[in-house]
């Protein structure tokens, strides 16, 4: 199957999905309104009527943004300390999330049913957990990797800025594509311990080293394909938020990100099953 193909089943699925769609947009979205509420009632309270309020509504002004950190500094503390324990219910929340599409997709067959989303969030979840960890890992290797590499041949004195520009518009794109290929390891490591069903992840991680390694091309392709639609809707999202002003249009068309971001998750699950279908 060419990664076009799977592409648009994966469109198709995430589509066919819907429920799940709707379920993971209303908890993104208690997630962001148990952070931002309580944020937004004390400024409300505290600021509400304030020049201040519409020196920030102008733009990004640093004079302005360090007068209100300075003002209400403790406040914005402790709402950072809640908004810290809410992320990492989020970081849990989308571990088992992740095994819960997958399932929904394996078992498609039967219907796009949540029980089987939930049912699949539970059973994959320490299986996704340690694969998130791990790749994690890998992520700030290859952060390291690189930024020791722009460390060593940056120079120590150097005669313009330029120079450090210059050097990381080669280091950033190397260091990119590199994270890049590790998230598509990530991507079918995923995939394909679902697909064997495997509690012990070494022989998956082969696995999918051997799959890659085989249908390197059909696999790239398909992800950069995933990432260019990634990439469409944040140019829709930014182009509505430059055109469009008020806090009702940022937030529509943060709507749409937050949507497509979701459907990017769906589509590479339901193609990603696909392209390793008869492959293990």
């Amino acid at each position: 199957m060419t990664a076009f193909k799977a592409y648009l089943i994966g469109l198709k699925g995430s589509l066919s999905a819907w429920r799940v769609w709707v379920l993971l947009y209303l908890f993104n979205l208690l997630f962001t309104f148990t952070v931002i509420a309580p944020v937004a009632q004390y400024l409300e309270k505290k600021i509400g009527h304030s020049v201040l309020v519409n020196e920030l509504s102008e733009g990004f002004n640093y004079t302005v943004m360090h007068d209100f950190l300075a003002n209400y500094e403790v406040s914005i503390a402790a709402f950072a300390e809640s908004a810290l324990v809410i992320t990492v219910l989020y970081f849990v929340w989308s571990i088992f999330a992740a095994g819960g599409i997958l399932r929904v997709f394996l078992r498609s067959e039967s219907g796009y049913r949540l029980r089987n989303f939930w049912g699949g969030g539970t059973y994959y979840f320490w299986r996704m957990a340690r694969i998130t960890f791990y790749f994690l890992l890998m992520q700030a290797a290859v952060l390291a990797v690189f930024g020791g590499i722009f460390w060593l041949l940056a120079p120590a004195e150097p005669d313009s800025e330029m120079q450090y520009i210059n050097l990381a518009k080669i280091i950033v794109p190397l260091y990119m594509t590199a994270a890049f290929l590790t998230a598509i390891w990530q991507d079918f490591t995923k995939i394909l311990a679902v697909r064997r069903d495997e509690i012990w992840l070494f022989g998956t991680f082969w696995a999918t080293v051997r799959f890659l390694r085989k249908n390197f091309g059909r696999v790239f392709l398909f992800s950069l394909l995933n990432l260019l639609t990634v990439g469409l809707i944040y140019l829709i999202y930014r182009g509505g938020s430059l055109t469009f002003t008020g806090m009702n249009a940022v937030f529509f068309f943060g709507q749409i990100l937050v949507i497509g971001r979701i459907g990017s998750k769906l589509w590479t699950a339901a193609g990603g099953l696909t392209l390793t279908e008869n492959q293990i």
